[in-house]
């Protein structure tokens, strides 16, 4: 059997696959806490518990919510084909305050030869009439997935009445010497079987990206306001292949209703452009809840 035109033996790639999306492995889903469950082949149900640590300034952040659509709906991309995200779309239509918990419906909109397009609709799970998120992501087909898929469950995440550190930590971003963050290389929690080629992760990418915008959209925001997202864009345009991978941003437009922020992912061990993002925020009263 084989990958594109690399041998895969199936017991070594799905080993691997376990090893990577476990607990033990990519710290992305696990961390975050989503889970999620098939419905047919074209639609899948998550789950996402709102801790602290997913907040930023009373809000919500991008990244938790970009990594559970993606295990939303990479639950029904896995199983038909190695898929790599390119673009992860979100648009908030609720801060959520007094949300505990969201559930995620995801769908397939299209099923295609070199690229697949899908969707997802995050609401409360207590009231599931209350939508707080909308969000698509396309992604680049590389192969037919090899037989034998199975989702494997990231678990709980931890205790969202423990001490967390920031998503930036957790994912192993540092403040850079210079302005942004930077991740210093690769390493198994980073990486992830795709067309058995080993990769940086999505969530990686995503979190980085959002901790340079959070960086220069705060110092914007007058005093006795804060900053709420609305909209974030991500497009990943190269593998990450070596590092250390650095982030910067700018802003791109501040107005007295809104902070609109422009970064980027670089891998400085290639010199190649890695992903971009776009993050809007707008300015609000400090949340009483």
């Amino acid at each position: 059997m084989s990958a594109g035109n690399v041998p895969v033996d199936l017991d070594a790639y799905w080993a691997f696959w376990e090893e990577r999306l476990g607990p033990g492995g990519l710290v992305s889903y696990h961390h975050i806490g989503c889970r999620s469950e098939a419905d047919g082949r074209h639609a899948a149900t998550g789950g996402l518990r709102l801790r602290r640590d997913l907040r930023w300034c009373g809000g919500l952040q991008a990244g938790p919510l970009g990594i559970s659509l993606l295990d939303t709906s990479g639950i029904s991309v896995d199983p038909i084909a190695d898929a790599a995200p390119t673009q992860i779309g979100l648009v908030i239509l609720d801060d959520a305050a007094d949300v505990r918990a969201l559930r995620i419906h995801g769908r397939v909109v299209r099923e295609g030869r070199t690229q697949m397009f899908t969707e997802g609709r995050f609401v409360d799970a207590d009231d599931p009439g209350r939508v707080v998120a909308l969000g698509t992501t396309s992604w680049a087909v590389a192969c037919p997935k090899v037989p034998g898929y199975r989702y494997v469950d990231p678990g709980p995440g931890p205790d969202p009445d423990s001490e967390l550190p920031t998503l930036a930590e957790t994912f192993d971003c540092r403040r850079h010497a210079g302005d942004g963050y930077e991740i210093t290389g690769l390493h198994r929690a980073h990486l992830r079987w795709h067309d058995c080629w080993q990769l940086s992760s999505q969530g990686h990418i995503q979190v980085v990206l959002e901790a340079a915008a959070q960086e220069v959209a705060a110092p914007s925001s007058p005093v006795g306001t804060q900053l709420r997202l609305r909209h974030a864009s991500i497009t990943i345009v190269a593998k990450g292949a070596a590092g250390p991978f650095v982030s910067s941003a700018t802003v791109g437009s501040a107005t007295a209703q809104s902070v609109a922020t422009r970064s980027d992912l670089h891998d400085k061990g290639t010199g190649r452009l890695v992903a971009t993002g776009i993050h809007v925020y707008v300015r609000a009263e400090p949340s009483t809840h």
